[in-house]
């Protein structure tokens, strides 16, 4: 994650300064966080993905109003609830429930063939094939600049990222691994806002 885009789209304190602000953000990928969910992720024996997506989003240019009045203005709060439908119109989004504070319940899926650099789900995964072929499948980084904003507003990550394959592990950091000779469960971290590591784990077509 990165605070950069947050710091160049600033809101500001008229309600209709708000709205544009908004209006200008609402779908780039800066503009989202990925806060409190669960997300899925499996690589096939093809080199296609499947992943999914279920918790809140939070669109970031809200927070430091939040944080400096307490709440959105109704206006800001009405508007971001009317766009429930436009982002519900955004290949992928399965379900969308805006629940106040900037934040909407979500439900998301996306698959595709997996190409190196490609990133998914406002940044939350990237992959990266090297020339053996060897598949590495990076979490989100969380920089120090984004740490340092974000412990200065109402944010708060707690995620659970988890990971299957058919391909060969070769190397991980996951927290927990699949047990019975790899036969169940997954390949899962936690994602908070203090962690040390990016999630990564490599694969071996």
């Amino acid at each position: 994650f990165s605070a950069a885009g947050q710091k160049r789209r600033p809101i500001l304190r008229s309600a209709p300064k708000v709205i544009a602000a908004i209006l200008a953000c609402l779908f780039l990928t800066s503009c989202w966080l990925p806060e409190d969910f669960t997300a899925t992720l499996n690589v096939d024996k093809g080199r296609n993905f499947q992943f999914a997506y279920d918790g809140t989003i939070v669109f970031a240019p809200v927070l430091r109003e939040i944080k400096k009045r307490g709440k959105l203005s109704p206006a800001d709060d009405a508007y971001m609830k009317k766009e429930e439908i436009s982002l519900r119109k955004q290949p992928g989004f399965t379900k969308v429930e805006y629940s106040g504070r900037g934040r909407y319940r979500v439900q998301y899926q996306e698959s595709g063939p997996l190409r190196s650099g490609r990133r998914i789900f406002f940044d939350l995964i990237e992959f990266r094939v090297d020339p053996s072929g060897r598949i590495r499948i990076l979490g989100a980084e969380i920089s120090s600049s984004f740490r340092k904003e974000m412990s200065a507003v109402a944010f708060k990550l707690d995620g659970k990222l988890n990971v299957t394959s058919k391909l060969a592990v070769v190397e991980h950091n996951a927290t927990a691994t699949p047990w019975f000779g790899g036969l169940f469960g997954a390949y899962k971290w936690h994602i908070a806002i203090n962690q040390s590591n990016r999630p990564m784990i490599l694969l071996q077509p």
